[in-house]
């Protein structure tokens, strides 16, 4: 969310809300003439977006767009293998996910083409050209033909007098002897405006390429492009970004500290030669001390800023400022080579320099103006006077200026100014009125004290500070001090030094701020100085006797210094008039959001805000102002960039009948909440969206990497040829994925980054044609089980060919020769022995060792950079920047009518729920109701949700992991919202809904997260900001008033506003000690004033449904207090703990709390003592146990005060009371309970003492049998013989508790006689078709065995009970252990009994089956010998069978013959009449000739 997200033009043009000439001035605003997308800037693909619904979709455009990287694998191309693609690609899928929408986000960059860098230097040459030709004729040549004649005739302004406070004058003679004559003008005059049109060139030809302003993310992403081109192009841009860096750096620290310090000091100097030369001692003297002063406030800034928390200043820095400081100022020089050498600004020399200028400077510009106008000088020696006083208003002016920046108004005046930079229209007019008020204030005093020395500017500015003193006072006292969170006195006092520079040089105040908290409102200022003005003149002119020629005598040679009065009088009214009605604003309402989140706001800061909040509004209801503040928050989540004008012109738009009756202060105190909301919900928005599971080298295109292979070695490009090597950390070890022109998204090159050559295999080990040897190219095919969007650092994968001329992986081999233990060749190998090499990729560092000075340059500014951003974009940075803004925010110890979060309690109870997440393990996500029903399940153990196995990725980014509960969930609406946090319900909604595009906020309970190095650092953070969390913690008026709005039953809930208080002073209190030990304590007594315990009598009326509850959950804060604090703390900190435990409030409540505790356990039917009373119990021990939990500590801590002595020995000893007496019952229970398992355990072993009898029924007849033996209380009336035998005597009865009686009637207990008649009835339907079991013991084994059981789960329920006792009090230990034993060797006695009888049953089962196989055996048996006979049998009718078979197969053989002779009798004959049949044709045939020759 840090990068700038700008809406870039579609190709119609239409990019700023319009067609026309709207769209046009738009265009050419962006574009300019020449520039276009291609060559202006480039599409930077964003994170796919969750699929949780964002926050603000409507800001940015979204377009269907193909990523660079697709989320989906191409489709198969049939002519691949023909083609001979030069590309790589790299496959990248995740898991389960399809086509994506992305965010085209365009950064405004120059042309970085060299057709493109050669016109835009034309462009700005041309304009340079036609600037410097204006410049010099247009101002110097062309006036200077006109004025010739004229200025022949004007003096110099030296010579005028008192004739120079006419205005035309005054000008013509600083045209025409100053200006005009000025050879520095005539060479400035040309360069300036050159270089404005040069400026105007460029700005027409490319637009806003050039002056754009980027962010740190957008320059990493600008430098590591750059970077990685290794082209000429780009080193000479990478020249020129470090050129213009160091240029800006070194103007900022050369001329704006150094050479303007050096050459004030300098003339000051040299002034002071002078003073020595004409014998002006006083002058020399003030002078000199002036220099003394500012050296001594130097050093004083040197210790705040060395001792304030958090500063990166070394001891010896400081030393060496310090022995430096008294050598004439060399401080600064030390100051600037420091901040050249580290290339960044030291933090002393600002300080340095500004105290320089405001008192130093100060001081002696008005000695020298005031010497200027008293003495009588050579012109040289006066010349070098002017110019040290000129340099001085400079300075001072600069200094003064500098309170409107946003550094220099923190460091000054404690509120930062609205300026950012030094070349803004608004700082630029402060500038000059600033110079303009010194240069009056000086000239007017030094002419007046030129009138009525010796006395008179003394006195005037004793009467002017009396007067300005005594207005600060009377308006801080009356509109200001009421509204500061400290004490009136304390505010009066760190502010009233600002009175000085007010009274001796400027208004001590940003002049562009409406509003004013450390001194009087300027239009208060500004008339004090009028008045003082006329009043100056009315007494010099009563002094002179209102004689003109008397002035114009007394300032002859003095016309400079009129001059520059009348001028900077002049200006310095208009400019006044100008700012205060155009220019000013209300800083903490026209500001952007960042003044919200950067720093915490200081006493001055919260009077401006409360004033804002203190103004009535003109509506007579509450609601309009609340509704006009939300549909501007709704609007400002649209568009966060608007301003007041805007708006207040949208609240118009949607609210009918507003314009009438809204004046400014309504305006400001609507804008001001909504900007602060605002604020306060987008750093809540930051961390409910914050990404856990996102790589910080997740691999894009673009992105530097190194590529590893199995074997330990690095691909290394020498010259045309890719080996593999050792790491060396070179930049031929180094490749650059880039994006190619393929449809195929997933194709990238993998380029050299020394060399700029792809990655290549060898053209020999193929047989096509074309290929050149240096640009061979690669196809990589992800090989990892889990797949993401974007290829990940580490990540492993094959090789391929890209264009399919082979399909072997690639492979490495050792060389042939001397370097074969250190080079590997790479190779695809078609033979099936090789199974490719698996290489990884890793995101390699912006660093090599080779690098030029220029890269590495750039490399260094990458990582700082990166550092930077990486520590904004840390999950404890956004927890801190919500402390920040939500503190800002936050109205304390001020009575304000319409504080920020007072009239949003919804939004302060959800900023505190955010605040509480890191110690509740909570973490929340915005997902879809229907996703959310997909990506939960019920546990297996408890009745809970929780989050499944299969986590879906944003999840995972959320930081969700499996099985992490789901303790509620929020539905979001247009107008409200609905909290789901049952069970039944969550399943309930979650399970019915099939598709839902509603949203809600989920909120899951994550143990993993606990253990995360990001959750320990966002801890400290918290720690850290103790003192501001306290501020945020809700009073107890708040609380009351929500309560008695949602109901006082809703106090008790877990994420209300009290419950949420005592759960944030418990965890903060507990990690602030463990982290810092006995350096919190000063922090904790600030967090426990701010969380302000009550007890019962001092509670809300309003509470008194729920006051036994509060006193407990406040018993549980006090207790956490308690146990954290360390030994050492209540040993030698008695004041501690006075402040904690006081004997009116805390010892009170612990008072009320035990009580209701110790009720509740009294009445409760299960003995179960309440978890709050085993915690207090076992933290606080009485005052006679010598531990670090005794309150013997507590009574020595009052000891001392008489007064409270006597109500802590009452408390203490009441406490100490109520623990003996809970321990004394605890002994005399666990005694009680040894007894009763003793007696527990007689009865089972006199139950399990006889042995039991157990009779198998094989049969339904059997059963039946028994029944008939049985009476019917189920007592044998007979013995129960078998064979003759008797099993079982009569009298024994069927034991019910135990066996298949007790499964098939579950019967847990003796049964009754009901019961028993039914048992008789049902016994044949015990069988299912397997052996039945019956037992028989004696009569009262049942009872006694039920008996035996009920105590034993009595005495189980009594263990967990103990326990809890044994944390509290550890003297009944041994009592207590001994019951335990007795409890388990009971249930273990009891375990064995029932092995014992189920061994004997398994026994008897065995010996029933075992007669029943012998039985079986000898059926089997005689069976057997049956089977044998039979066999013999079948074996004598077989050899007669054989027998019969034998005589058949004789005479089968015999008819076998018989049927062959019948065959070849059939054959002879069938010939024979073959014959005959040929006879018979061939008389046939002689017939027919017969016939022939007849005829």
């Amino acid at each position: 969310q840090a990068v700038c997200r700008r809406k870039m033009p579609d190709a119609g043009g239409q990019g700023g809300g319009g067609g026309g000439c709207s769209a046009c001035l738009t265009q050419w605003d962006q574009f300019g003439a020449f520039g276009k997308k291609k060559t202006h800037g480039y599409i930077r693909v964003a994170e796919p977006p969750s699929k949780s619904i964002p926050r603000n979709e409507t800001i940015h455009e979204r377009e269907e767009h193909a990523p660079l990287m697709s989320s989906q694998l191409p489709a198969e191309d049939p002519n691949l293998g023909d083609s001979q693609s030069r590309e790589v690609a790299v496959d990248v899928k995740e898991a389960g996910q399809g086509d994506v929408e992305v965010e085209n986000i365009f950064l405004l960059r120059p042309p970085r083409d060299g057709c493109e860098i050669c016109r835009a230097a034309l462009c700005a040459l041309l304009g340079a050209c036609l600037g410097a030709f204006v410049g010099f004729y247009g101002l110097c040549q062309k006036p200077a033909m006109l004025m010739s004649q004229r200025c022949e005739t004007i003096g110099p302004i030296s010579e005028m007098g008192f004739d120079a406070m006419h205005p035309s004058k005054l000008m013509l003679s600083l045209y025409c002897r100053t200006v005009r004559p000025s050879l520095a003008f005539k060479v400035a005059a040309p360069l300036l405006v050159s270089a404005a049109g040069a400026y105007g060139g460029l700005r027409l030809a490319y637009g806003r390429a050039y002056i754009e302003q980027w962010n740190d993310e957008e320059s990493i992403i600008e430098l590591k492009k750059l970077y990685s081109l290794r082209s000429c192009g780009s080193k000479f841009v990478l020249m020129c970004w470090w050129l213009r860096h160091s240029s800006i750096f070194g103007f900022q620290v050369i001329v704006e500290a150094w050479l303007r310090y050096t050459v004030d000091l300098g003339m000051d100097l040299q002034v002071m030669g002078i003073f020595l030369q004409h014998h002006q001692f006083w002058f020399f003297s003030l002078n000199l001390l002036g220099i003394i002063m500012g050296l001594l406030w130097t050093a004083h800034e040197f210790y705040l800023r060395f001792t304030e928390p958090g500063a990166e200043i070394t001891h010896a820095e400081v030393f060496f400022a310090g022995m430096t400081l008294p050598l004439l100022g060399q401080h600064v020089t030390y100051l600037s080579v420091l901040s050249l050498l580290r290339g960044s600004l030291h933090p002393l020399l600002f300080v340095s320099t500004v105290a320089e200028a405001i008192l130093e400077s100060s001081f002696s510009c008005f000695i020298q103006t005031y010497a200027v106008v008293f003495t009588e000088l050579p012109p040289e020696q006066k010349s070098e006077l002017y110019f040290s006083v000129f340099m001085s208003f400079l300075s001072i002016g600069y200094a003064f200026s500098t309170i409107d920046m946003v550094q220099g108004g923190r460091i000054l005046v404690k509120i930062p100014g609205f300026c950012k930079s030094v070349i803004s229209p608004r700082f630029c007019v402060v500038f000059v009125f600033r110079i303009c008020e010194i240069t009056s204030r000086a000239t007017s005093l030094a002419l007046f004290q030129a009138v009525t020395r010796p006395y008179g500017m003394f006195l005037l500015i004793a009467v002017d500070a009396l007067i300005i003193s005594c207005v600060t006072v009377l308006f801080q006292w009356c509109c200001v001090v009421k509204f500061a969170p400290i004490p009136p006195f304390t505010f009066f006092r760190q502010n009233f030094f600002f009175v000085i520079p007010s009274v001796l040089c400027c208004h001590m105040a940003p002049i562009l701020e409406k509003d004013s908290a450390i001194s009087v409102p300027p239009w208060v200022y500004y008339s004090i100085r009028l008045l003082e003005l006329g009043g100056m003149v009315a007494v010099a002119g009563k002094w002179l006797d209102w004689k003109l020629d008397a002035a114009r005598q007394l300032f002859a040679d003095d016309g400079f210094i009129v001059a520059s009065f009348a001028i900077s009088t002049l200006l310095m009214l208009v400019l006044v008039v100008i700012i205060r009605t155009c220019l000013s604003v209300r800083s903490l309402v026209d500001s952007p959001a960042d003044v919200w989140s950067n720093n915490e706001f200081n006493p001055v800061q919260h009077a401006l805000k409360n004033r804002i909040l203190e103004v009535k509004s003109e509506w007579p209801d509450q609601e309009q102002t609340t509704e006009a503040v939300s549909i501007l928050l709704k609007e400002l989540q649209r568009h966060p960039k608007l301003t007041s004008k805007e708006c207040v012109e949208h609240v118009q738009q949607n609210m009918k009948g507003v314009s009438g009756r809204w004046n400014r202060g309504s305006r400001d105190l609507i804008i001001l909440r909504a900007r602060a909301s605002y604020s306060i919900k987008e750093a809540m928005h930051d961390l409910e969206n914050y990404d856990f599971a996102k790589v910080a080298s997740s691999l894009q295109t673009e992105s530097l990497v190194s590529i590893s292979s199995s074997q330990g070695v690095y691909l290394t490009a020498e010259g045309n040829q890719i080996v593999g090597k050792k790491c060396s950390d070179s930049s031929n070890q180094k490749f650059v994925l880039e994006a190619t022109d393929s449809e195929d998204p997933q194709t990238l090159k993998l380029k050299c980054l020394e060399s700029g050559q792809l990655l290549g295999l060898e053209k020999d080990g193929f047989k096509g044609e074309g290929l050149e040897e240096s640009e061979a190219t690669l196809f990589a095919q992800q090989d990892a089980q889990e797949m993401v969007h974007t290829a990940k650092a580490g990540v492993e994968v094959f090789l391929h060919h890209a264009g399919r001329l082979t399909t072997a992986p690639m492979s490495m081999v050792q060389s042939d020769g001397k370097e074969a233990v250190e080079a590997w060749r790479l190779r695809f190998v078609e033979d099936q022995r090789y199974a490719g090499m698996t290489f990884r990729l890793k995101q390699a560092k912006y660093c090599s060792q080779d690098d030029a000075g220029v890269f590495k340059w750039a490399a260094g500014e990458i990582t700082k950079l990166a550092a930077s951003v990486q520590r904004q974009q840390s999950f404890a940075e956004k927890y801190r920047t919500l402390v920040v803004v939500a503190c800002n925010a936050r109205t304390v110890d001020v009575e304000v009518e319409s504080g920020i979060l007072e009239q949003d309690p919804e939004l302060h109870q959800n900023m505190l729920c955010r605040l509480l997440q890191p110690f509740r393990n909570e973490k929340e996500i915005r997902i879809s109701v229907e996703e959310l029903g997909k990506s939960v399940e019920v546990g297996r153990k408890e009745r809970k949700l929780v989050a499944k196995k299969e986590v879906e990725s944003y999840l995972a980014r959320a930081g969700i992991q499996p099985g992490d509960k789901l303790l509620m969930f929020k539905l979001l609406g247009e107008d409200a919202s609905v909290k789901i946090d049952e069970f039944e319900q969550m399943r309930q909604l979650l399970t019915d809904v099939k598709k839902s595009s509603d949203t809600a906020i989920a909120t899951f309970l994550s143990e993993a997260y606990a253990k995360t190095e990001e959750s320990k650092q966002t801890i400290k953070k918290a720690v850290e900001q103790t003192e501001s969390i306290a501020a945020l913690l809700p009073t107890w008026q708040e609380i009351t008033k929500r309560a008695e709005k949602l109901g006082v039953e809703t106090v008790l809930r877990p994420n209300f506003l009290f419950r949420v208080k005592c759960e944030l002073v418990k965890g903060l209190t507990s990690a602030g000690f463990h982290l810092h030990h006995k350096g919190f304590v000063q922090l904790a007594m600030h967090l426990h004033y701010r969380f302000n315990p009550l007890p019962k009598q001092k509670l809300p009326k309003r509470f008194d449904a729920v006051v036994e509850d509060v006193l407990i959950a406040q018993l549980e804060v006090l207790v956490s207090i308690w146990q954290a604090l360390p030994r050492v703390v209540k040993e030698d900190m008695p004041e501690v703990i006075q402040a904690l435990f006081r004997p009116q409030v805390e010892l009170e409540l612990m008072t009320n709390a035990v009580d209701v505790l110790v009720n509740r356990w009294q009445a409760s039917k299960n003995r179960m003592m309440p978890d709050e009373l085993v915690d207090f119990f076992a933290n606080f021990k009485p005052a006679t146990e010598d531990s670090p939990a005794s309150m013997y500590w507590i009574v020595k801590a009052w000891q001392a005060d008489k007064e409270s002595n006597n109500d802590v020995h009452e408390r203490v000893k009441h406490l100490s009371k109520e623990y003996q007496d809970a321990e004394e019952s605890w002994k005399k229970e666990a005694e009680e309970k040894l007894k009763q398992a003793e007696k527990a355990k007689l009865l089972l072993e006199k139950a399990t003492a006889e042995k039991v009898r157990s009779v198998i029924c094989s049969s339904p007849a059997e059963l039946k049998k028994v029944q008939e033996m049985l009476s019917e209380d189920l007592v044998l009336k007979v013995d129960y013989k078998v064979d003759g035998k008797v099993k079982v005597l009569k009298g024994k009865s069927l034991v019910c508790t135990a066996g298949v009686v007790w499964k098939k009637f579950n019967i847990e207990t003796a049964p009754d006689e009901e019961k028993k008649k039914k048992i008789h009835k049902d016994l044949p339907k015990l069988y299912t078709g397997k052996n039945v079991h019956l037992m028989f013991n004696k009569l009262d084994f049942d009872k006694q065995g039920a008996e035996a059981q009920a105590a034993q789960e009595k005495l189980s329920q009594y263990e967990s009970v103990a326990k809890a006792a044994v944390k509290a009090f550890p003297s009944i230990k041994d009592i207590l252990g001994e019951t335990l034993d007795a409890i388990h060797k009971l249930q273990i006695g009891k375990k064995e009994s029932e092995e014992k009888r189920q061994r004997d049953l398994t026994v008897r089962e065995l010996e029933k089956e075992k007669e029943e196989l012998q039985n079986q055996l000898g059926s089997a048996k005689k069976e057997n010998a049956d089977l044998q006979n039979q066999v013999q049998s079948a074996k004598i009718d077989n050899e007669e069978n054989q027998n019969q078979l034998g005589s058949v197969k004789k005479e089968n053989a015999d008819l076998q013959n018989q049927v062959q002779s019948a065959k070849k009798d059939n054959e002879e004959k069938q010939k024979q009449l073959q014959q005959l049949l040929s006879v018979k044709e061939e008389n046939e045939k002689m017939l027919k000739q017969i016939q022939q020759l007849q005829l």
